[in-house]
């Protein structure tokens, strides 16, 4: 996935930033407990391993709650100039339809 940065000197997209942030701090808050999938052959082009997380209870991976509320998009190593276009239709999205709140069932 690719979510907007929180480190950024662009405040519109810092805001975006956050919020997918926040998001990811409210369902694994320190201490809680996630199962990290990972497959050691796949890498991204920096060569760092690639894996996704799943919040205990939940059938879901935290990758997929964060597209389906539109906090990020997905990524496969493209170049990420083309995924301008997809991040501004999540920030419309999000503008008329604030997230979920989220659950420890979520």
């Amino acid at each position: 996935i690719d979510a907007p940065e929180s480190r950024t000197r662009d405040v519109v997209e810092k805001k975006y930033g956050q919020m997918s942030k926040q998001y990811v701090q409210s369902r694994c808050p320190v201490g809680s407990s996630v199962t990290l999938i990972v497959d050691s052959a796949r890498k991204d082009k920096f060569g760092r391993i690639l894996g996704n997380i799943r919040v205990q209870g939940s059938e879901t991976t935290l990758a997929d709650e964060m597209l389906q509320r539109h906090l990020c998009v997905p990524y496969a190593g493209a170049n990420k100039s083309l995924l301008k276009d997809q991040h501004l239709l999540n920030r419309a999205r999000l503008d008329t339809t604030p997230p979920p709140a989220t659950t420890n069932a979520d």
